[in-house]
């Protein structure tokens, strides 16, 4: 991504981030149980497998870009006019953002610890879903008052692969957007 105005940028995030909610809330909160459970075979995740997978992943991204903003505006921090995206960045977004139509570029395994149980979930999971989502909103607001190239958010691989929190942003939203696809297909929603 080649430097973009953070304004554009992080309203992009937020229209993307509105529509993942409104596609959770609108087609896969009204399905049963068994549905929200149901796997198209043995290796493919059920519906609340896959909500229940974001909800690992946000956690451990929404603490540590909360944190860093916070500890950015108590710093005096100015915000940054322009964003591009770092080489670490840029390669994670471009293996996770679904094409425009609709195609997961690169087949990846999850990190173990953000595995889903294997268990049947409850429909709870969009509780977490919800919370979290209302977290990134307040996150998104905020970012507009630190410096997005500056700021960096260790990976869920650790303090050594860390991104930029344009870069965190960006993944989360798109990471979402990708498994709420998943999620539709598993339910067998037309998309």
């Amino acid at each position: 991504m080649k430097n973009v105005d953070v304004g554009g940028l992080l309203s992009e995030l937020k229209q993307q981030s509105a529509q993942n909610i409104l596609t959770v809330r609108e087609q896969l909160m009204l399905l049963s149980s068994e549905q929200l459970n149901k796997k198209n075979d043995e290796k493919s995740w059920s519906v609340a497998e896959c909500i229940d997978h974001l909800n690992k992943v946000n956690a451990h991204y929404l603490k540590h870009m909360e944190q860093e903003i916070e500890r950015s505006i108590s710093a005096g921090q100015e915000p940054s006019n322009g964003f591009s995206s770092g080489f670490i960045g840029k390669r994670f977004i471009k293996s996770i953002q679904l094409s425009s139509d609709k195609k997961v570029p690169t087949k990846m395994r999850s990190p173990g610890s953000t595995a889903p149980s294997n268990s049947t979930l409850s429909d709870a999971v969009f509780d977490t879903f919800f919370r979290q989502q209302e977290r990134l909103s307040a996150i998104l607001q905020k970012a507009s008052k630190v410096d997005l190239q500056k700021n960096r958010i260790n990976s869920l691989l650790g303090p050594l692969v860390k991104f930029r929190l344009g870069d965190a942003l960006r993944l989360v939203i798109y990471h979402d957007e990708r498994h709420i696809f998943q999620a539709l297909k598993a339910a067998q929603i037309d998309v």
